[in-house]
């Protein structure tokens, strides 16, 4: 991810890296998180300023999501409709802070595809979304 100009914080153990975000805000000057994931808004509760009132959504700088899958050839991440944060998410923040576990990284585009048939054997997400680096 960060040969696409992305971030990325590993944590080891229990962390949940939820206790890293405020320095990563700070620097890059984000007033706060976006996010309607209800198990992302339980982690930073009292710990990250999130927001998810539906007002603020079109001036969202950067927004809490889950991913399916992390491709380690091309940086990317895939995400879906599955998720807590649904479709619309995905398109308007500048900026994505994906939470993701080691056990979700795969070296390719095709060994994320297989998780997500064997994730959702009874019916595929509606939609499926890759993001790569801002580059």
């Amino acid at each position: 991810m960060e040969a696409v100009y992305g971030h990325v914080i590993l944590c080891h153990g229990t962390e949940s890296g939820i206790d890293y975000l405020n320095p990563f805000l700070e620097e890059k000057e984000i007033g706060g998180l976006y996010c309607i994931d209800e198990g992302l808004k339980s982690k930073t509760r009292g710990k990250v300023p999130v927001n998810s009132e539906s007002d603020n959504f079109f001036i969202l700088q950067a927004a809490l999501i889950r991913s399916e899958f992390l491709m380690a050839c091309s940086g990317s991440v895939m995400i879906s409709s599955e998720q807590g944060s649904g479709r619309r998410l995905k398109v308007y923040p500048p900026m994505h802070i994906v939470r993701a576990r080691q056990l979700q990284l795969v070296a390719f585009i095709e060994d994320a595809l297989e998780g997500i048939k064997v994730c959702y054997e009874e019916a595929l997400p509606c939609q499926l979304s890759l993001f790569t680096g801002p580059r």
